[in-house]
């Protein structure tokens, strides 16, 4: 899992407050930031790392520690600000949204500044476009999961 410093400190924040009992992920989770570097002690054995610079070097970085192929890892990204850069540097090929409807504090709207790159736009500012590949919603909780897939682009026309 890749996720923003924000993010990262409003998780921790349930945590320290009793909101959430533990640090909820089971998976390994990199935190990008410029400015942490120590896991808070309210976390435990939280396994978590900090990492800046580069994002394709730090998503390439990922793919090559928690196998699968370093140049295409499979990752959970999670922050509004994180997605969005991922989105712009072209290191997505799939998408799955879930919406939740409560509202957690404030934080980065998934596309706010985003233009190009958003698949409500169909095209990602690389000239790919975005295809609707699932969407459902759970009639108990309101949760709505939306899957989008990068199209391959298409072939030149004569």
């Amino acid at each position: 899992m890749l996720m923003g410093r924000k993010t990262f400190e409003t998780v921790s924040g349930f945590v320290r407050a009793g909101v959430a009992p533990a640090w909820p992920y089971l998976m390994p989770v990199v935190v990008l930031t410029t400015t942490l570097s120590e896991v808070p002690s309210h976390l435990g054995d939280a396994n978590v790392a900090f990492a800046s610079g580069d994002l394709a070097a730090v998503v390439r970085d990922i793919g090559a520690k928690h196998g699968g192929d370093p140049a295409k890892p499979l990752l959970y990204i999670d922050g509004g600000a994180v997605v969005q850069a991922c989105l712009a540097a072209g290191l997505v090929d799939e998408m799955t949204i879930t919406t939740v409807p409560r509202m957690l504090f404030r934080g980065v709207r998934l596309f706010d500044n985003a233009d190009s790159h958003t698949p409500a736009t169909t095209h990602d500012g690389t000239g790919q476009a975005w295809a609707l590949v699932r969407a459902k919603v759970d009639a108990a909780s309101g949760h709505t999961c939306v899957k989008y897939a990068r199209k391959a682009p298409s072939a030149p026309t004569a």
